[in-house]
């Protein structure tokens, strides 16, 4: 059973986290959606990539802020998807959205064949909305380009790690919080994305407010060994487009 469906117990806990751990009680439970939303689409899309910044923050854990968009795309061993293939990310989205209740306000927005959508969906917040972190999960799913190159990562979120820490792992187990497997885009081949990003920005003439691609960029280089440098001048040599 899902935590958040024990109104009492999910509470409880979201505020024991947020004191073991020093995070806010509103990212702790944002977190928490985040990550239920993104075990039940790699669940029903065997060759979904998960990307981006918030995959920095849940399977590399190197940024200091919490990343909240879930950036997702296919393998690209699995080849552009089809018309039919968009047809099923859009139906996973959207019946995984339903299956929590959470409404998704731009449905209207959105098309079924086009090669980039965005989901914003609502979920049940105990804190409510502030200014700074809206209480909607945003599913972003582009297929244009195929994700290469990919590996197997652990995801978790923040109510499993203080669990850990106190040794309460039945609790975990007993409310679906255990660790899962999901594909992921190379940290080698985000930096490459990021650094497109911030050229195509600059020469768009709408560099302001993307300095979150920059703090990306300074994160990634600081973990980086010399091996994993290598693999980036091989990433841009075989044509990122391909």
């Amino acid at each position: 059973m899902n935590l958040h469906y024990s109104k009492e117990i999910f509470e409880e806990l979201i505020v024991a986290a947020s004191n073991e751990l020093g995070i806010p009680t509103n990212i702790i439970e944002k977190d928490y959606y985040v990550t239920i939303i993104l075990k039940a689409l790699s669940e029903k899309i065997s060759d979904m990539v998960f990307k981006g910044g918030t995959s920095l923050t849940k399977c590399y854990h190197i940024l200091d802020c919490f990343s909240e968009d879930i950036d997702l795309s296919y393998t690209a061993e699995s080849g552009i998807p089809g018309d039919s293939r968009k047809r099923k990310l859009k139906k996973a989205v959207v019946s995984t959205m339903n299956e929590f209740d959470f409404k998704i306000v731009n449905l209207d927005m959105t098309r079924s064949r086009r090669d980039y959508n965005c989901y914003r969906a609502i979920y049940p917040s105990i804190y409510g909305q502030s200014n700074i972190l809206k209480t909607e999960v945003v599913v972003e799913t582009y297929v244009a380009l195929l994700t290469f190159p990919t590996i197997k990562c652990k995801v978790d979120n923040y109510i499993y790690r203080f669990l850990d820490k106190i040794n309460r792992i039945d609790l975990a187990e007993r409310y679906d919080l255990m660790p899962f497997d999901i594909t992921i885009q190379t940290i080698e081949r985000t930096l490459v994305d990021k650094v497109f990003a911030i050229c195509d920005y600059y020469l768009q003439v709408k560099i302001e407010n993307h300095s979150r691609h920059l703090y990306d960029i300074y994160k990634i280089f600081n973990v980086l060994n010399d091996t994993e440098i290598q693999g980036i001048k091989q990433i841009v040599e075989n044509g990122i487009w391909n």
